[in-house]
């Protein structure tokens, strides 16, 4: 292996030696980091340390390989790049680490105070050889260091990340695989700046104190380069929902009048089902379209009441962002516990198709009317049925009509990351359909998965070969001086 992935206990800490004992007390509860920073503080911190003349980020840059604004990574990429240290000062150092670091963020908002609940998702170790540090473990003014560095991002999580109590196997088995990016694209992804799920590049260097291995120092440099990833994610199967899952509306019913003020002249009602699964393309730049079913339905108050004209009056897709500050014993979207922080965008309809009404008269063998909402389509459909002292007595006719809407994502405009669930955040999709008859209107919200496939490309195995070894390059000794310095966190 070129890169060595850590378990997710291994806990970011802020780079300003003020915050470390503060931030060790807040870390104490597991990988999940609660810290509360007043903003004052923070510009303090920064101005003393453009004051006594510590080495700036500018002295170190991550650079990636054949990466570009809007280039979208996946499970079993190659980041592969060069770390370059140029400093404005003779810098004393000790170690430099790389990391691909993957993190879920979730923050909240008071007037003075910022909540920020980080979970680490993800944390290869880049091995540096001692071939690539300068003999006198000094770096120069004014001279350019380059520390290669090359990474394969992996299709799944390390159990780690996931060792809290869930209500069944099936929400840890979501929980361990590699979510994609939210927020960071170069597209809208329809997120929010309080649940974020971000991979870097990660560069720091540490200036060890020999006489000192009680705690890991703050970097003295740091830099980091951002990437967006849209991870594989397998199709589902569709939800099983009932009626405590109130997120969704699969049916609804409304009264239909002429006007406000007039009686109603009957009921109708809409109903659909799930629709397919939305297949995202590798780049995230395509999809798949789908096709949602309605059925309508209109049950006249009187017998010469005709059914009102049916239309669509929209779709939209809901990206319903979900996000907790402890981690998640259940799909969010399931249930009625949670909301989510929703933003829509309206999806592309390509056709829209419905069928004419047709009348369905039904009755009894006795003679007798009756109704009932079964019967086969056709202009006119009379249906028989058996006397029962529980059939409804009223009005012998229904009519049915069906719609069939076929939509699309708008990918040029926005990316849309597959559905995934982790500890603290999920994303899922809702198809919002609004149907208008007669002056009412049926909303109905219906789940539906976005899911990408993994690339039937080269397989990491092979990228993996063509990669140096984890001996080759001394990684184990330089994992075990890392190893030292973390003993006590």
């Amino acid at each position: 292996m070129t890169a060595n992935q850590a378990g997710s206990n291994h806990r970011s800490k802020p780079s300003a030696s003020a915050f470390r004992s503060s931030a060790s007390a807040a870390l104490s509860g597991g990988i999940f980091n609660e810290k509360g920073t007043v903003r004052a503080i923070g510009n303090k911190m920064m101005s003393m340390t453009k004051l006594i003349g510590m080495p700036t980020r500018s002295d170190v840059e991550v650079h990636v390989d054949h990466h570009y604004t809007s280039k979208i990574y996946s499970a079993g990429s190659q980041v592969s790049g060069t770390v370059k240290v140029n400093t404005q000062q003779d810098t004393a150092f000790g170690f430099v680490e790389i990391n691909l670091l993957g993190k879920a963020i979730v923050r909240r908002e008071d007037v003075h105070v910022m909540t920020e609940t980080i979970q680490i998702l993800l944390k290869l170790y880049m091995p540096v050889p001692e071939s690539a540090y300068p003999s006198t473990r000094l770096f120069r003014r004014g001279h350019t260091y380059s520390i290669p560095f090359s990474f394969i991002i992996p299709h799944q999580l390390t159990s780690n990340v996931c060792q809290y109590e869930v209500q069944t196997e099936a929400v840890r088995h979501h929980h361990l695989r590699l979510p994609s990016s939210l927020t960071g694209f170069e597209k809208d992804d329809l997120a929010t700046s309080m649940a974020k799920i971000q991979y870097s590049v990660r560069a720091r260097v540490f200036n060890i104190d020999d006489g000192s291995t009680v705690q890991l120092p703050a970097p003295i440099l740091e830099s980091e380069h951002p990437i967006s990833i849209l991870a594989p994610s397998p199709e589902d199967p569709p939800l099983i929902l009932d009626k405590h899952d109130l997120h969704y509306v699969l049916e609804s019913t409304k009264p239909v009048r002429k006007n406000i003020f007039s009686v109603p002249t009957g009921q109708i009602m809409a109903k659909t089902s799930q629709p397919q699964a939305i297949r995202l393309s590798s780049d995230g730049h395509a999809a798949s379209t789908s096709s949602a079913y309605i059925d309508i339905a209109f049950w006249p108050t009187a017998p010469d009441m005709l059914p009102p004209q049916v239309k669509i009056k929209s779709t939209s897709i809901l990206a319903q962002n979900w996000a907790s500050t402890r981690p998640a014993q259940s799909f969010p979207n399931v249930g009625v516990n949670r909301e989510p922080t929703t933003l829509s965008t309206p999806t592309i309809v390509n056709a829209t198709n419905i069928t004419p009404w047709v009348q369905h008269v039904h009755i009894l063998e006795d003679g007798k009317s009756g109704r009932t909402k079964g019967g086969n389509r056709g202009s006119r459909d009379i249906t028989v049925i058996r006397n029962s002292s529980t059939q409804d007595d009223g009005v012998p006719i229904t009519y049915t009509c069906s719609t069939q809407v076929d939509f699309g994502l708008p990918t040029s405009s926005h990316v849309f990351p597959p559905t995934f669930h982790s500890c603290l955040i999920s994303r899922t999709y809702t198809l919002e359909i609004k149907v208008t008859a007669g002056g009412a209107e049926l909303p109905l919200l219906v789940p539906v998965q976005i899911f990408k496939e993994q690339e039937s490309g080269r397989s990491q195995a092979s990228t993996e070969s063509e990669l140096p070894s984890w001996d080759n390059v001394g990684g184990e000794a330089v994992y075990a001086r890392l190893r030292e310095h973390r003993r006590a966190l």
